[in-house]
């Protein structure tokens, strides 16, 4: 069903891009912003397990912008984790139920001994993307596997 994409060259990719962002924008609402609250864990060679906050604002139908901050601990030490993030939501106007988003952006950990710079690609879980409040899962990879969960306020 998908095939085409694996048949795409490396040309296509912006004008594929570019479609995804502009139908996006056609059918933009006003925007959202959301407030978080979450844990985040990442294990790899060295392991990050924090609790932090974040913000995010939705800039298109589908698309929004998220940065984080999260404090924690990697290898036995204080240290900080600071996320920005690009996701697509599959479904951004769902009242109930859960919608699922995939995304990616850049993570910067600093700690003791060292500042790391990852790639995070994530797929998550919202429940009801539209509504007031709600929690959300996510699953990735950025420093290792990365894992978070946490609660969203949108205003």
């Amino acid at each position: 069903m998908f095939g085409w994409i694996t048949r795409l060259s490396w040309r296509d990719w912006p004008v594929v891009l570019l479609l995804v962002v502009t139908g996006t924008q056609a059918n933009a609402q006003s925007p959202t912003t959301t407030w978080q609250v979450h844990a985040l864990g990442t294990s790899a060679t060295s392991q990050f397990i924090g609790a932090g906050v974040g913000f995010a604002r939705r800039v298109g139908g589908r698309l929004t912008y998220q940065l984080s901050l999260t404090p924690g601990v990697a290898q036995r030490a204080f240290a900080v984790r600071s996320e920005g993030m690009l996701v697509f939501s599959l479904d951004p106007a769902r009242r109930g139920g859960i919608s699922p988003y995939g995304g990616g952006g850049m993570a910067v950990l600093l700690a003791k001994r060292a500042t790391d710079v990852f790639l995070v690609l994530v797929v998550g879980l919202e429940s009801a993307p539209r509504t007031r409040s709600g929690w959300f899962a996510e699953l990735g990879l950025g420093g290792g596997v990365r894992v978070s969960v946490g609660w969203r306020i949108r205003a």
